[in-house]
C-alpha cells in the first residue's frame, strides 16, 4: 500500500512540474547562463575584388604558374591563386625584365 501512494505522489509531483524544480534545487553544478551579447564583431573583408576580366586573369595565372615552376617554386598552384592581380603582374614583369637583359 506504502508504494503505491508513493508511486501516486510521484506521478502528481510530475504532472504539475513540482519534481523538475525540485531536481533543479538540488542539482550539484550551477546551469550555465547564456553568454552576454558579444560586443560588436568585426566587420568581415569583402572579397579581393579582381582588376581584370575573368578569362584575361586566368591567363595572367598561367603564365605566372610556368614562372614559378620554371623557377622550382614548389607550391606554384597555390599561390598563384592566392594573389592579387598586381603582384601576378610583377612575377610577369620581373621574368620579363630578366629574359632582356
Amino acid at each position: 500500500m506504502t508504494i503505491t501512494i508513493v508511486i501516486v505522489l510521484c506521478w502528481i509531483l510530475y504532472k504539475t512540474g513540482k519534481a523538475a524544480a525540485m531536481l533543479e534545487a538540488f542539482r550539484l553544478y550551477p546551469t550555465p547562463t547564456p553568454a552576454a551579447a558579444p560586443p560588436e564583431e568585426a566587420p568581415k573583408r569583402p572579397p579581393v575584388k579582381t582588376e581584370l576580366p575573368t578569362l584575361e586573369r586566368m591567363q595572367k595565372e598561367s603564365i605566372a604558374m610556368n614562372i614559378l615552376s620554371y623557377n622550382q617554386v614548389d607550391n606554384a598552384p597555390d599561390l598563384v591563386k592566392r594573389l592579387s592581380d598586381s603582384e601576378i603582374q610583377d612575377i610577369i614583369k620581373r621574368f620579363m625584365d630578366d629574359l632582356e637583359v
